[in-house]
């Protein structure tokens, strides 16, 4: 379902990526710096290895009688690499080396008949050795090679020039014993004549190859000899940490775009409008640590008035008020979230204290009877609560609390933690609960659990007037929200609007205490106090 950020790149063209790219900036660094150290720490491990060169002419020893030594062809050439490759020469120059050469690589310089040699070695003075082996060896290969071919075509021809002799000594023997006028003479003066112009040709012919084993001896000649190399060839680190980053940064690149494409967090109030609809957002709370002083948490609304924190929660204070300007009646209003970690505990104590200090009877009640956290935030004990007004052993007026200092604000808090949570929140006790504080109260905050891990957000929304969802910027998942969202419409629960927890921002100022001591913090999804001695801790 995603992602939103990544369909506001495309919609912006080019610097919507530069976005996405300066969001991820540290992910493509350590990809970069991953793909760099693992090239340098492969190269550590490599042996050095040198590469010598030797070069090769390559001659033509293709003769023709009338046109002489052939050009050579593109195939031959082929033919001559191969060669130069092959097992033939690899054993030839080991023997002339007196130790095993390793196959070279040769290439055709450009168009030309010049070939290069290379060897690569460990040992720069073995390396420069095997290329000069295997050039020499191939001269001397084709040497050898064109060498008995021509005594072989030798061998043939001189076998005929000896039959065409016999031939004809065997003839002019028949004419001298024959009488002038004998008539066969004639016959055997023309077979002379034949075999005389056959021995003519094979004698030319012994004559010419004689001559062109004087002009070609071999098929190459060596024009440039392989000397030592004074640096290894490979490894080179500078060249491949160079080439490694900018691969990096290419695959940093297409991480970072992916991750975008794929994460659908929330960080964008844009974006938070678009998942949700065009939802109304009725506050925004800057993100800030919290901590935790003596085991008890603090609430920032109270402790710190002056902050940025407390301005954001009179904000949404204000905004809760205007939903129910309408109504005589008070309103109980759910303030629940997709998952846990999103902020519902903190922004619920937070606003219900805000509301008691601007003059508003405000009841707060703990309907999260699975992980309760009010008590931590009051510094009471959680034995006597609403799992025990459900459950029938205590009235209402055992299980009200008053917070020392805010004489408005009235608190049920959750009790002892039940085995059966949603069967007692299902208990028609529970809505009269809320009647009865109502009726007594000009609002009435229900903080309940998560909508997705359990059911009991849901049993809640069925007895509550309205229901506020809170999101975690750049914690809450879009599919979540949209999830969340599905489960209160299939129980055509209203949901009146949206907090958006936890917004980070980097304007200078924003997010330091206003008064006297700079009691700095940042903007988180969790109320939160920080004093001087306290260690500031994630709630």
């Amino acid at each position: 379902m995603r992602a939103l950020t990544f369909q506001a790149a495309d919609d912006q063209g080019f610097f919507g990526y530069l976005l996405i790219l300066r969001k991820r900036v540290f992910t493509i660094l350590v990809v970069v710096v991953v793909a760099v150290v693992a090239v340098l720490g492969i190269d550590l491990l490599r042996t050095n290895t040198y590469v010598a060169t030797a070069s090769l002419q390559l001659l033509g020893q293709n003769v023709s009688q009338y046109n002489g030594v052939l050009e050579l062809t593109s195939q031959d050439i082929v033919t001559d690499i191969e060669l130069i490759r092959s097992p033939a020469l690899q054993s030839l120059a080991s023997k002339q080396l007196g130790s095993p050469v390793p196959i070279p690589a040769v290439a055709q310089v450009g168009l030309t008949t010049v070939l290069t040699i290379a060897v690569s070695s460990p040992d720069p003075h073995f390396a420069a050795d095997a290329a000069n082996a295997i050039a020499n060896s191939y001269v001397t290969y084709t040497e050898d090679r064109y060498a008995g071919q021509v005594a072989e075509q030798e061998s043939i021809l001189e076998k005929r020039r000896q039959e065409l002799i016999a031939q004809i000594n065997d003839i002019e023997t028949q004419i001298a014993a024959n009488k002038p006028t004998n008539p066969s003479n004639t016959t055997l003066n023309t077979q002379l004549q034949n075999y005389a112009a056959q021995l003519q040709t094979v004698n030319t012919t012994l004559t010419q190859l004689q001559l062109d084993q004087t002009q070609v001896r071999s098929g190459a000649i060596v024009i440039g000899n392989a000397t030592v190399p004074t640096s290894p060839s490979s490894p080179k680190p500078i060249v491949d940490a160079s080439v490694a980053g900018l691969i990096g940064i290419l695959i940093g690149i297409g991480v970072a775009l992916g991750l975008d494409y794929f994460d659908d967090r929330v960080d964008d109030r844009d974006e938070l409008t678009k998942i949700t609809g065009g939802m109304h957002i009725l506050g925004e709370i800057p993100f800030f640590e919290k901590s935790e002083v003596d085991g008890s948490a603090k609430i920032v609304a109270v402790e710190h008035p002056r902050s940025k924190a407390a301005e954001a929660y009179r904000a949404l204070r204000t905004s809760v008020q205007f939903l129910q300007l309408d109504s005589e009646q008070a309103l109980i209003v759910q303030f629940t979230s997709p998952l846990e970690g999103e902020g519902k505990t903190t922004t619920t104590i937070d606003l219900a204290a805000t509301m008691a200090q601007g003059g508003v009877k405000v009841a707060l009640v703990g309907c999260d009877l699975r992980r309760p956290q009010l008590s931590k935030f009051f510094n009471w004990e959680n034995e006597v609560g609403l799992s025990s007004y459900l459950s029938g052993s205590a009235n209402l007026t055992d299980i009200v609390k008053s917070p020392e200092g805010l004489p408005n604000l009235t608190v049920v808090d959750s009790g002892v933690i039940p085995p059966n949570p949603s069967e007692l929140l299902s208990s028609p006790r529970l809505r009269r609960l809320l009647v009865e504080l109502a009726k007594t109260h000009d609002t009435v905050i229900v903080d309940s659990p998560p909508l997705l891990p359990v059911t009991d957000a849901l049993v809640i929304a069925q007895v509550v007037d309205a229901v506020v969802l809170i999101v975690r910027s750049e914690v809450t998942r879009g599919r979540s929200i949209t999830r969340a969202l599905e489960s209160l419409g299939n129980i055509n629960v209203p949901v009146v609007g949206l907090v958006y927890n936890a917004v980070k921002t980097n304007r200078k100022g924003y997010g330091k205490y206003g008064y006297g001591r700079g009691y700095g913090y940042r903007y988180g999804s969790y109320s939160a106090y920080v004093q001087p001695s306290g260690k500031a801790k994630e709630q």
